[in-house]
């Protein structure tokens, strides 16, 4: 807790699937956005899986402090709400030809770090599966 707004006691309970509603314009989230919890560090904050594929960490700072996150806001919501739009493939070096020649998205976006870094690093491109 920052102190700055008298805020105590636990920060949230959110689990792992969780869907949720977002809006915190001071770290760009600024239209009350869909997601998915991925996971939950109490070093780290939630990660959250947004609709458009993107991945994104939110601190804990906007759950304990209003006074330098007035416009934070986060609620659960109904999971049909959460539908994960197919990326767009722009370059053909990120798909692969499978076994019955059609082609697919191998990749998936890696969050590296975890029990070594102090804040989560979201690698900017989808990882081709080993």
């Amino acid at each position: 807790m920052c102190g700055a707004c008298g805020a105590s006691g636990p920060i949230a309970s959110y689990y792992d699937g969780d869907i949720v509603k977002i809006s915190c314009p001071e770290i760009g989230i600024n239209d009350g956005s869909i997601a998915k919890v991925m996971s939950i560090r109490d070093d780290w904050g939630i990660e959250l899986k947004f609709q458009d594929s993107t991945v994104k960490w939110v601190s804990w700072d906007p759950f304990t402090c209003r006074v330098e996150y007035p416009k934070f806001s986060i609620v659960r919501v109904r999971s049909s709400l959460f539908v994960e739009l197919l990326p767009v493939v722009e370059d053909s070096a990120e798909l692969s030809t499978g076994s019955d020649g059609k082609s697919s998205s191998s990749g998936e976006i890696v969050t590296i770090g975890q029990g070594w870094l102090k804040e989560p690093c979201v690698l900017p491109k989808k990882v081709a599966k080993p």
